[in-house]
């Protein structure tokens, strides 16, 4: 009964763990489905983030024609200063000093143009420095984001693996369960032949002590019928010759019980071997902070 009990509670046990596992399945689903919604939504960051990148590139583009058409502009400021330059030049040598008024005019009027000049490649340079600080800023979100997409497929193969391994834990409890009631039925069936056993040993107990009390009789009562002193011994005998047929199966099942001892032995040391593992391999993805459950 002792044994019978102890199975008992190994059996609760190994639901208990059962429950555990399925709960832990739940739980890796819940986290497969928060995973595809971050999938979802990373790709459509994803594709909002290259139609932002074609519409940068796109400005970028435009940005560099009109930065070509400035510094055409500037080329022909710069040849009309030139020009006019040497037109100053050559009127310092030609003309009269009653002229003066018309240089001051031309020097005025070339002061305009440098400082025009100036304004324009101020802008300029503006331009490309803002264009090159967002495109910067783009290649530096693109990268995080493509780290981040790296983690998550990584994160996704360890959490398919786990559930894999989740699997066939449970296939083993269930295995395990299905050998525990098996050796629960062959222990009540063992107890259950111990139990008749005893029956017969008592019966030929009885029959024992009938035989000697009919053969005390027999020697005080000669008259005592041979016959039925035969018939009880044939009675015994047959009794003795059912015993003994039914202590082979007794021994088979003896066996039976000690092999599947024997297996359950086994099997509990390699099933604690892989929950050890198991249990650290759930220990660190608990406390990784890139694993979300």
């Amino acid at each position: 009964m002792v044994m019978v009990e102890t199975l008992r509670s190994q059996l609760d046990e190994k639901d208990k763990e059962i429950e555990e596992n399925r709960e832990q399945i739940a739980r890796l689903e819940n986290a497969r489905t928060a995973a595809e919604e971050i999938n979802a939504s990373l790709q459509e960051t994803a594709s909002s983030l290259s139609e932002q990148l074609n519409r940068v590139a796109a400005e970028k583009d435009e940005l560099i024609s009109v930065k070509n058409r400035a510094e055409e502009e500037v080329a022909e400021m710069t040849a009309k200063l030139n020009e006019i330059y040497q037109q100053l030049e050559e009127s310092k040598n030609i003309r009269a000093p009653s002229n003066s008024g018309e240089v001051e005019q031309l020097k005025e009027d070339t002061e305009k143009l440098k400082q025009k000049i100036h304004e324009m490649e101020s802008n300029h340079q503006r331009t490309v420095a803002d264009i090159t600080a967002m495109y910067e800023n783009q290649s530096q979100f693109v990268e995080i984001l493509t780290k981040k997409v790296e983690q998550f497929k990584q994160e996704k193969a360890e959490w398919i693996t786990e559930r894999r391994r989740c699997g066939a834990y449970l296939e083993l409890d269930k295995m395990t369960l299905f050998h525990v009631k098996r050796n629960d039925i062959f222990k009540k069936q063992l107890h259950f032949l111990h139990g008749r056993s005893g029956s017969y040993e008592s019966q030929i107990e009885v029959l024992k002590n009938e035989i000697a009390a009919t053969t005390v009789v027999a020697s005080n009562q000669s008259s005592f019928s041979q016959a039925q002193v035969d018939d009880l011994a044939y009675q015994l005998a047959d009794l003795t010759k059912f015993k003994e047929g039914q202590s082979q199966p007794v021994n088979s099942l003896t066996m039976d019980v000690q092999h599947l001892e024997s297996e359950k032995a086994e099997w509990t040391m390699e099933k604690g071997r892989y929950s050890s593992w198991f249990f650290v391999a759930i220990a660190v993805c608990l406390t990784d902070p890139r694993v979300t459950i």
